[in-house]
């Protein structure tokens, strides 16, 4: 789609588009009246209709995305993740840095979700779909770790299948065997892989699992706590929400039952918002944008390395300019 239509259905999308121009433009700031003009001018009014909008009528439904992103500062974190700040009582967001830790990170997943991870995921040599199953076990093993006791995480997906990729696409069942063998000696349960669903093709879809989280007790026994999550990046992932099913899966590929069944867990590289308490329902633990920032506290380097390297070509790809200080002008959206 193009520029997002000036509806108050569409405020996550307008709030992103804001942050994308404010990437793009001399200063590295934009205001609600920039973005209002942009809106105005791209001629989608309230009702989806193709005629031009009125500013007096747009600006309040961009005020209202501007203060989703004064929530979004304080949901990433209390301690000052969020790279963007607002000043002008609300009514101007700015770029605190481009290249800290903090700012590469959440970039990284603003474009995974602008971009067109079909067609565009391949940046700098790096797989972006793949960098983000990467990073949300480190956002899982993170988030369950503790001073007393650390979890670890396993990455199930598409570092298990490079090809295919099409859900439909047939697996051998050697390969994936061979997966769930090492996620059950990941678990220290399960004993291995049985097919017991008995079924003759196995599909990329037949897993749904992209990574896994243990915390283990001490006295390693049985029952530690697992969860089981799958990744989205870009925005057509809604009516996957509540697709892995962790009793099923562990009931239809795993020789023996774990004694604590693995919790469902979700992350999207989106920024969820209005929508958020009937996904979550769905979801499970339901990790968006700003719940992966939060948690983002120990990624490794070689990780942050590689996620900067994508970043810095799908701004170009995105964003459509060579030095990222263009002027502001309409972007276009996966």
């Amino acid at each position: 789609m193009k520029v997002p239509p000036a509806h108050w259905a569409h405020l996550s999308q307008i709030a992103d588009f804001a942050e994308l121009e404010c990437l793009r433009s001399t200063g590295r700031d934009v205001s609600v009246t920039d973005v209002a003009r942009v809106l105005a001018r791209s001629g989608v009014a309230q009702d989806d209709t193709e005629r031009p909008s009125d500013d007096d009528k747009v600006r309040p439904i961009v005020q209202e995305a501007f203060d989703d992103i004064a929530l979004r500062a304080r949901h990433c974190g209390a301690d000052s993740r969020y790279p963007f700040s607002l000043s002008d009582s609300g009514a101007v967001i700015h770029l605190k840095s481009m290249t800290s830790d903090e700012s590469i990170l959440y970039q990284y997943l603003l474009l995974a979700t602008r971009l067109n991870m079909q067609l565009q995921r391949i940046q700098a040599k790096e797989d972006g779909t793949k960098l983000f199953e990467l990073l949300c076990g480190e956002v899982a093993k993170n988030f369950f770790s503790s001073r007393s006791q650390a979890a670890s995480s396993l990455v199930f997906g598409t570092g298990r299948i490079e090809k295919p990729r099409d859900n439909e696409a047939e697996v051998k069942e050697t390969e994936f065997a061979r997966s769930v063998d090492e996620l059950c000696a990941f678990m220290e349960e399960g004993n291995g892989f049985e097919n017991h669903s008995r079924s003759t093709r196995i599909t990329a879809k037949d897993g749904r699992l992209d990574v896994v989280v243990r915390k283990p007790f001490s006295d390693g026994r049985s029952g530690h706590f697992l969860g089981m999550g799958q990744c989205k990046t870009g925005t057509n992932w809604r009516n996957s929400v509540d697709s892995l099913q962790p009793e099923n899966f562990v009931s239809k590929w795993v020789r023996t039952r774990p004694a604590f069944v693995p919790i469902r867990m979700f992350f999207v590289a989106e920024r969820v918002g209005s929508e958020w308490t009937d996904l979550a329902m769905d979801a499970g633990l339901f990790f968006d944008r700003c719940r992966i920032i939060e948690n983002a506290d120990f990624v490794s380097s070689d990780l942050r390395k590689k996620i900067k390297s994508w970043v810095e070509a799908g701004r170009k790809s995105l964003l459509g300019e060579d030095d990222n200080r263009a002027p502001l002008k309409i972007v276009i959206f996966s």
